[in-house]
């Protein structure tokens, strides 16, 4: 909710194209909230998934025409969500090729803002995260806490960044 509302601040839109790994179990989860939280907000969500090769492997061949489908399905925003192989390994052949269908991606993934072609994205700075994790593990080994008594969270601060080289290249510039 707070990425969408993000990207609605930054740029309204109607429909939000996702591409996603079917072979990453994490993929589903996240489709699943994606789709909940559109759906509330009255978004339409495009959903392509990568193609596997023959061997059943992901192919990154086909993230670009994968891409170019959404745009050429209404898609306004491109989504990369916690997607090891769209959003982290393979960002640059995603963000590049989103730019080249004039498709401003957002990203959860702080490098694919930094090092390759996202032009906005909310995140948890990797430092923050690892405080949190040391906290989390400090409770544990200093025995104030059980494994199993450590709830799930995650972190509510967020930072905000824009890739202002893409913003010039999309005429995308931050309200």
């Amino acid at each position: 909710a707070v990425q969408l509302d993000a990207m609605k601040s930054y740029q309204p839109f109607e429909k939000l194209g996702v591409v996603y790994n079917p072979k990453e179990a994490n993929t589903k989860f996240m489709l699943e909230d994606l789709t909940a939280e559109a759906t509330k907000l009255g978004l339409t969500l495009l959903v392509e998934s990568v193609g596997l090769t023959e061997a059943g492997d992901p192919d990154p061949t086909t993230l670009a025409p994968r891409i170019q489908r959404l745009k050429e399905r209404g898609a306004q925003w491109l989504y990369l969500g916690p997607d090891t192989f769209v959003a982290f390994t393979h960002r640059q052949v995603t963000t590049e090729a989103a730019v080249r269908a004039g498709l401003p991606a957002f990203s959860a993934n702080e490098s694919a803002i930094r090092d390759a072609h996202s032009l906005f994205g909310l995140f948890s700075p990797v430092e923050n995260m690892a405080r949190f994790v040391a906290f989390k593990a400090a409770l544990i080994l200093k025995g104030e806490k059980k494994v199993a008594d450590v709830p799930i969270e995650t972190l509510q601060r967020f930072s905000v960044l824009v890739n202002m080289c893409v913003a010039k290249t999309l005429k995308a510039y931050p309200p």
